[in-house]
């Protein structure tokens, strides 16, 4: 007997796979939200490190004041280096910038740290181990070329120590961490670590503005810490 050829009808269906595939492409496209989410949520946390502990914060919201940046809720007073400062509506900003840099400090902590959000396109930034108007270290914004620059500043000569990529927005959160051996500089998703030793373990924190550009720049939500 010849062999029939088989009726397609009578050979068993194959199983529609179909729905196996778009429920793997959908657990994927989720697990990669869901790692995203915990980043941003990570990188705009006002929880320090385990290497530092919160010392104060400003929220800036309070009466509004023309002559300087006021008390902080739960911290120390602040100090105006130069340039004059004011608050309004739970921000800071530089009223009449200095003719070199505008630098309001505030707090006296051991291996400070600091992080603010910081909104403008223009030199403008923040500072930590600040010790007087010609010592601090200070991450700054340079629009022109698209980065974060992390500066030493010691008897008034300023070195760049490294370069972060700036983002889109206009505002973003940032944050230096000061040790004895190494500086640690963050920029919304983007970080870098730098050796800087220094025998100042002490100094203050604050906000900075290069220039008359600088009062195009506004500072809000600032956390101090220190080094444990």
């Amino acid at each position: 007997m010849s062999d029939q050829p088989t009726d397609p009808a009578q050979q068993p269906a194959r199983r529609d796979r179909s729905w196996l595939v778009l429920a793997l492409f959908i657990a994927f496209v989720v697990g990669i939200v869901a790692a995203f989410s915990f980043a941003m949520r990570d990188s705009f946390s006002a929880e320090p490190q385990k290497a530092f502990e919160l010392s104060f914060t400003d929220d800036f919201d309070r009466r509004a004041n023309t002559g300087g940046l006021g008390t902080a809720h739960n911290g120390p007073a602040w100090t105006i280096a130069s340039g004059l400062w004011n608050v309004d509506a739970g921000r800071a900003s530089i009223a009449f910038p200095a003719k070199d840099r505008s630098l309001a400090v505030i707090g006296n902590l051991s291996k400070p740290a600091i992080m603010a959000r910081v909104s403008g396109k223009q030199r403008c930034g923040v500072v930590a181990r600040y010790a007087d108007p010609k010592n601090f270290i200070g991450l700054v914004r340079v629009p022109a070329y698209g980065v974060w620059n992390l500066v030493e500043v010691r008897d008034g000569k300023e070195t760049v120590l490294g370069k972060l990529p700036d983002v889109v927005e206009s505002t973003v959160t940032v944050k230096i961490e000061t040790g004895q051996r190494v500086i640690n500089a963050y920029v919304g998703l983007s970080t870098i670590s730098v050796a800087a030793p220094s025998d100042s373990l002490v100094g203050a924190v604050g906000l900075i503005g290069y220039e008359d550009a600088a009062a195009q720049c506004v500072f809000a939500d600032l956390w101090a810490f220190s080094g444990r």
